[in-house]
């Protein structure tokens, strides 16, 4: 959050602007060390209790972020391993083949764009933000997903192919 007064001095006037989350970062230092004996070791003892305090729901927040991220992923895996997705995507005849492969080439190049912003420029060292030094990527890459998103919806769907497929089945098999 950035709070932002305008001051004018004399004719000019001149911008100041305060980032307040800045302001809450810093951290005050005891003056006297603790175990003094005065009053001012009290409020001491009570600055590094809260800041010890203060860096315990820090890491509480992160250890359960991680939790949560974690148990998100399992039942991501959970449902693709229990629905047989990756078998059937790759070995079922109802599958339209075309709008499948399309898919699969637009997520590799949302792949390598993404290695790209990823990988590629934080190890170059580039300290320029995304939007300013490659501004076309993040839209290339929205394109893309929809696109890609479009595609795998289109190839996975029943339609009139898994109606044809169960047809022929029906015709080829043999009454007992």
């Amino acid at each position: 959050m950035v709070l932002q007064i305008l001051y004018v001095h004399k004719t000019r006037p001149i911008l100041i602007f305060i980032d307040a989350m800045a302001a809450q970062a810093y951290r005050r230092v005891p003056s006297v060390p603790i175990g003094t004996g005065t009053s001012s070791s009290r409020e001491s003892v009570s600055l590094v209790d809260s800041q010890r305090r203060k860096d315990r729901s820090a890491m509480a927040a992160k250890v359960s972020d991680k939790i949560h991220a974690a148990f998100w992923v399992g039942l991501g895996i959970f449902t693709i391993v229990q629905s047989s997705l990756i078998p059937t995507m790759l070995n079922d005849p109802t599958v339209h083949r075309l709008f499948f492969n399309l898919a699969v080439i637009c997520f590799t190049i949302n792949c390598v764009l993404l290695g790209y912003l990823a990988v590629y420029l934080p190890c170059m060292r580039v300290t320029t933000p995304w939007d300013i030094y490659c501004p076309r990527v993040i839209p290339t890459v929205t394109i893309i997903f929809l696109v890609g998103g479009g595609c795998m919806m289109k190839a996975l769907w029943p339609g009139e192919r898994a109606k044809r497929a169960s047809l022929v089945t029906k015709e080829c098999e043999t009454p007992y």
